[in-house]
């Protein structure tokens, strides 16, 4: 009897461990990765890279993102690994390059054709010998990597460079906010800063501390801090958003970023939302304002979150206090059942807002909260009967989300769907 009752408490203390582990666990997140080699159009200067060597990256990466219960899927055999002829992406060098708008329609087009992956450009960049540089950024509907043979750093092979790029493509800033040649430099910027410490931080996160990134410390494994101007450093060595060697792991703020930025992308086809969807938008700068409380309104140009993810390249900023208030006049031009829909933006520092048309409220408030500056896309408010003529659409602030910082707002467009 005490054997059986022994093995009954195990089964039952197993049982609470098991139901505890699943209430704390956080759900596993599985996307696929499409590597795709380029070479020019002649089929010249290939990148150099094996679906064998991709995997390897795929493998590091899985690694550095275990904590984050992030899995990246690749398999050599089952069309994950592709090639294209493309002269012009094969050159491509971020915004340093004359021709980057092009690049990424035509990438962004190409990373279309897989909606459920993470598109990875292999290129070998411009001139005769490879490049060793990649790059993306949270609004890039692709990533881009050298050949496996040409990303050497510290001297060595380098294993993490796709880790760190997908960082970016997940919404991650670097931990630093610039790099310098040596101490005498980063001391002297410090200095002509106050001697603040956060003028070094690159990301704004609380569990990221700044990060004096100073190139020979880079491949230097034994400087783990430095002294600066009397302030002592500890260097995020291991941080795979920082540039030293080795670099395998995230901040417990970088994954809770990343896992909602790669949610968002997963929604949207794993492009970054766009607010150029609208048929017929109705931009918000044009919109005559017939009221306003607590709010001051101005023409924002989106060119620093890149601009061609808005209307027309611009926003309504809305500096609402807590309470605020603005009323519009809506132009409606033919009379029927229509669905109203808004393109907006969330930023770090924006409310929860209410929409109302004629004073009549339209479905639920939109928490306009994001740690980054997004587009929307298409938020539908719902279906309503318009009388032709002018109408008044009107935005409240009821609140803002816990973590946001402020209630302000951006208003894109709106779409009369008829």
């Amino acid at each position: 009897m005490r054997t059986v009752l022994q093995a009954l408490a195990v089964l039952i203390l197993l049982s609470s461990a098991g139901i505890a582990a699943q209430q704390d666990s956080t759900p596993l997140i599985t996307v696929h990765i499409q590597a795709i080699r380029v070479s020019d159009d002649d089929g010249g200067r290939p990148a150099r890279v094996t679906p064998s060597q991709f995997k390897e990256w795929v493998d590091f990466a899985n690694r550095c993102y275990a904590d984050a219960d992030i899995r990246f899927l690749f398999s050599r055999k089952e069309g994950d690994f592709g090639s294209l002829k493309s002269t012009l992406l094969n050159n491509m060098t971020a915004t340093q390059d004359s021709k980057c708008d092009e690049e990424r329609r035509l990438g962004s087009r190409i990373a279309a054709g897989y909606p459920d992956k993470i598109t990875v450009f292999c290129r070998h960049g411009p001139g005769e010998n490879a490049t060793g540089g990649a790059f993306s950024s949270q609004d890039y509907a692709f990533v881009v990597m050298p050949g496996f043979e040409d990303a050497i750093h510290c001297g060595h092979s380098s294993l993490d460079g796709l880790a760190h790029e997908i960082g970016h493509y997940l919404g991650l800033a670097h931990t630093f906010a610039g790099v310098f040649p040596d101490v005498e430099q980063v001391e002297a910027y410090l200095k002509e800063k106050g001697n603040d410490p956060s003028c070094l931080d690159g990301d704004g996160l609380s569990d990221t501390p700044p990060d004096p990134s100073i190139r020979p410390t880079e491949c230097d494994r034994s400087t783990t801090s430095l002294v600066l101007n009397g302030m002592t450093f500890e260097l995020p060595r291991r941080n795979i958003m920082s540039y030293y060697d080795e670099r395998d792991s995230l901040s417990r703020k970088q994954i809770a970023r990343a896992r909602w930025y790669l949610g968002i992308r997963m929604r949207h086809g794993m492009a970054r939302p766009s607010n150029t969807g609208a048929a017929s938008p109705i931009e918000a700068e044009t919109l005559k304002v017939l009221d306003r409380h607590e709010c001051g309104e101005a023409v924002q140009d989106m060119s620093p979150w890149c601009a061609e993810g808005w209307s027309g390249g611009k926003q309504l900023f809305c500096g609402f206090g807590q309470g605020g208030s603005i009323t519009f006049l809506l132009p409606v031009q033919e009379s029927g059942r229509a669905r109203l829909n808004l393109y907006a933006t969330q930023s770090f520092d924006f409310g929860r807002i209410q929409v109302y048309l004629d004073d009549k409220p339209l479905g639920e408030p939109l928490d306009a909260y994001s740690p980054m500056v997004i587009p929307t896309g298409c938020v539908t408010l719902g279906a309503v009967d318009l009388d032709k003529g002018d109408h008044r659409l009107r935005f409240d602030v009821v609140g803002k989300n816990e973590a946001s910082g402020g209630f302000k707002f951006g208003m894109d467009c709106v779409e009369i769907a008829q």
